[in-house]
């Protein structure tokens, strides 16, 4: 064990390697006599006993020490969500200064920085293209014959809008209604 007196043990004090220490234990033990044996593994069942005991009082005194904590905390105001925050700030802050992060922020920024340069390009290309094709023949063929389609069909709009649009809508309508209704329009007229 470590005797530094304030220092916590270290996991070279405190591992237990059950392979070595057991291949060990078990070269000595074939050497007993079957009376010594019986003696030392009695002695073993009354270490692991006690140290079972101890583990079982550490863990209620841990257990005691947490709530006691837990209380001195709600009574200092600190939440579970004011920890979480805190926490997540620190995590956040350790990522953020580590190397791999400034590494892939860094490369983030200088491919944003490429791409907005691309598009930039690529949109000024486009204005560019645009205005030469508005200058093309063919396009100044497509633009009037759009312009003369839409005048047509505001012109048979403003038609429709007529009293005797109207007429010829309510004839077709009523006439529509007598074959629906099972009369044909031209055995009436008969």
């Amino acid at each position: 064990m470590n005797n530094n007196q304030g220092q916590l043990p270290t996991d070279q004090d405190t591992f237990y390697d059950p392979v070595e220490d057991g291949a060990h234990d078990n070269r000595e033990v074939n050497e007993l006599t079957p009376e010594e044996r019986a003696r030392l593994q009695e002695e073993w069942k009354q270490e692991l006993t006690k140290t079972e005991e101890e583990i079982d009082t550490l863990r209620r005194v841990l257990g005691s020490k947490l709530r006691h904590a837990q209380e001195l905390k709600r009574k200092l105001g600190v939440t579970v969500w004011s920890e979480v925050q805190s926490d997540l700030a620190e995590g956040i802050k350790t990522v953020r200064e580590s190397s791999a992060y400034v590494k892939t922020s860094e490369t983030l920024k200088t491919a944003a920085d490429k791409t907005n340069t691309m598009f930039q390009s690529l949109t000024g290309e486009t204005k560019k293209k645009m205005g030469e094709l508005r200058n093309t023949a063919a396009f100044r063929s497509v633009e009037g014959a759009v312009t003369g389609a839409v005048t047509a069909v505001k012109a048979k709009v403003s038609e429709v809008a007529t009293p005797a649009a109207d007429r010829e809508r309510t004839t077709f309508e009523s006439e529509l209604n007598k074959v629906n209704n099972g009369s044909s329009p031209t055995t009436e007229k008969q």
